[in-house]
């Protein structure tokens, strides 16, 4: 079924990748945010090179579709770890509107300059691996199948397996992979950061892994969600100028109406034929249109919410297609809440892709429903960035406006902001000493 569906990929895909493609070839250039001007001047080489990581990629699972597409997991290791290291585990959660992945097309599980820095030097502080999954993109997914390879992660994760040739278990073909003697892997004290859309997904780890049937009951120490995407990912035009400016061009609600109907209509002959493709690869801003598409027009919510066999919407209550203020808020009695994280937030106080004000309302969400769980400023605290002293990381480069996606550069010594973030995750996960 596979190598069918690598043979036939390019025919099913024929006329949705062009409307995908969009304003421009250019505007979805898969190199575009390499090697250009800060923050998107890092090198394919940049994990091994600047700060200190080999990579490995082994899949997790394979997708229910026709296409049976693999999907992966990334691992970063640091390269100094020592004999005797008992190395902790990071789950990592990548943004991306949820269209567009950390895999490149070259088969590297991971997309460079949409990794922070300050992340991956805590990371490195702990001695830890970072595991980074990958999960099924849209348009063409929707919230159901990127739940579903969640838990499929979540599965993986706690029974220890492989699909390996010749391996039984991941952490033994890692242990192999990384070929350090006496070095260990600690799969009990496990962080989980989610970036934007990535946060979404790391707050339905964390509810399907609490859920009081299937849930894998995982011990998870603390969780940073980074200006997450909360809600419904929902934008509007400007009243006045009726354009928004995306990839340096300036957009017309009517233009962007007419290329996201018709990206709509083509998924749906596709559903009717049983044929929607998974897609599991590409990076950014190649394929990113959709997000930018969906989220101004009002197709988001429809299509994520929406089922593979028909075209109709689903009730909100059906919670592998709720967002995370849905899942917070109808969830509290399906779920062990013991099992729940400690949650720290930050989120620009500008960011209009995902407005602060879901984050907030998310926040007291858990407070009211998960009162033993949650209590502010001791198991769960959001912080509004109003300001960076270095934006894009450049000295001297302050910004009194803090929008999405600003932290990739920025150094946590130069932040306040997020010193006291990763001080607050590691009341919760301490480092190795």
């Amino acid at each position: 079924m596979r190598k069918l569906g690598e043979d036939n990929s390019n025919f099913v895909r024929e006329k949705l990748d062009p409307l995908l493609t969009w304003p421009d070839k250019d505007s979805s250039n898969p190199k575009g945010f390499y090697e250009d001007k800060p923050p998107f001047d890092r090198t394919v080489e940049w994990f091994g090179k600047v700060m200190g990581f080999d990579k490995y990629q082994t899949p997790y699972t394979f997708t229910d579709s026709w296409d049976k597409v693999e999907i992966m997991a990334t691992f970063l290791v640091p390269k100094d770890l020592q004999p005797g290291d008992n190395c902790p585990i990071m789950w990592y959660f990548h943004g991306g509107g949820f269209v567009t992945d950390t895999r490149k097309c070259t088969g590297a599980g991971d997309h460079v300059p949409w990794y922070s820095k300050a992340s991956l030097e805590h990371a490195k502080r702990h001695k830890a691996i970072v595991i980074a999954p990958d999960y099924p993109l849209g348009p063409e997914a929707h919230y159901k199948t990127i739940a579903d390879s969640v838990r499929d992660f979540l599965r993986f994760y706690k029974e220890d397996g492989c699909f390996e040739a010749g391996e039984d278990h991941w952490t033994q073909w890692l242990a192999k992979a990384i070929d350090k003697e006496d070095v260990t892997i600690n799969r009990e004290k496990v962080f989980i950061e989610g970036e934007s859309a990535g946060a979404h997904a790391a707050v339905t780890a964390m509810f399907l892994n609490a859920d009081k049937g299937d849930g894998a009951k995982l011990n998870i120490n603390a969780a940073l969600l980074r200006y997450p995407m909360i809600a419904h990912y929902e934008r509007s035009f400007p009243s006045r100028s009726k354009t928004l400016s995306y990839m340096g061009h300036n957009v017309f609600e009517a233009d962007a109406i007419h290329q996201a109907s018709a990206i709509v209509a083509e998924i749906e002959v596709l559903q009717k034929l049983g044929l929607v493709p998974t897609r599991a690869r590409g990076y950014a801003p190649e394929y990113m249109a959709p997000a930018f598409l969906l989220s101004t027009t009002g197709f988001w919510k429809y299509l994520f919410q929406r089922r593979h066999q028909c075209s109709s919407g689903l009730p909100s209550d059906e919670r592998d297609y709720m967002d995370c203020l849905e899942r917070a808020e109808k969830c509290s009695t399906t779920v062990e809440s013991r099992h729940l994280p400690p949650i720290v937030m930050y989120h620009g106080h500008d960011d209009l892709n995902c407005p602060y004000h879901n984050t907030e309302k998310f926040k007291q969400l858990l407070m009211k429903y998960y009162p033993e769980q949650y209590v502010e400023n001791e198991t769960v605290f959001l912080e509004p960035v109003t300001f960076l002293n270095e934006k894009a990381g450049l000295e001297g480069n302050y910004s009194p406006e803090v929008g999405h996606g600003f932290d990739y550069a920025l150094r946590g010594d130069r932040e306040p902001f997020l010193k006291r973030a990763y001080e607050r995750v590691d009341r919760f996960w301490p480092e190795c000493k």
